[in-house]
């Protein structure tokens, strides 16, 4: 992680202006263009960059809110209620990423949607399963060339065994041996 200095802040400070424009802008969260710059770019570990992150929830938004409110844009009663649930989950989420190993946050790079074969009837007619497997978050931890393709391969094998009935316990157990 680089030491801070008045330049990195200055830096930071620039990138949390950007990236939270580009989100009012798009109407997404800062976060989705702050993170990937302060992990990739500028090297700060993924929780490190998701909690500076967090923080600029909340000025963003206020901010947002402050310059339309003028204009009418906004219903400020659910506007507020979203600022406090904003905030809450902001807090919330900061909190949760410093208790939890980044290894395990890295490990949410993908998603089994569908009915494991064990919870099927024999007429069911279901969704065609999907497995998903978000790249982004594997570039954003810092994965690169092998290791990059073994995280990858670990993650397809994981949401496969979800696929066959396995819970998290049973993958942790194989995948350990």
């Amino acid at each position: 992680m680089p030491a801070l200095s008045v330049t990195l802040a200055l830096i930071i400070f620039a990138a949390g202006t950007i990236a939270g424009s580009l989100g009012a802008l798009l109407g997404l969260g800062g976060g989705v263009f702050l993170v990937p710059f302060l992990n990739l770019v500028m090297g700060f570990p993924f929780t490190v960059a998701a909690a500076i992150s967090l923080t600029t929830v909340i000025a963003t938004s206020s901010t947002v809110s402050a310059g339309r409110a003028g204009k009418q844009l906004i219903n400020m009663r659910l506007g507020m209620l979203l600022e406090v649930a904003t905030a809450a989950g902001s807090f919330l989420g900061g909190v949760t990423a410093q208790f939890v190993s980044q290894s395990v946050l890295q490990r949410l790079f993908g998603l089994y949607q569908g009915v494991p074969l064990t919870e099927r009837g024999l007429g069911d007619v279901l969704m065609p399963d999907k497995i998903s497997i978000y790249m982004g978050e594997f570039l954003r931890g810092g994965y690169r060339g092998k290791e990059l393709v073994e995280e990858i391969r670990l993650t397809i094998f994981h949401e496969i065994g979800h696929y066959f009935g396995l819970d998290d316990a049973a993958l942790e157990e194989l995948e350990s041996s």
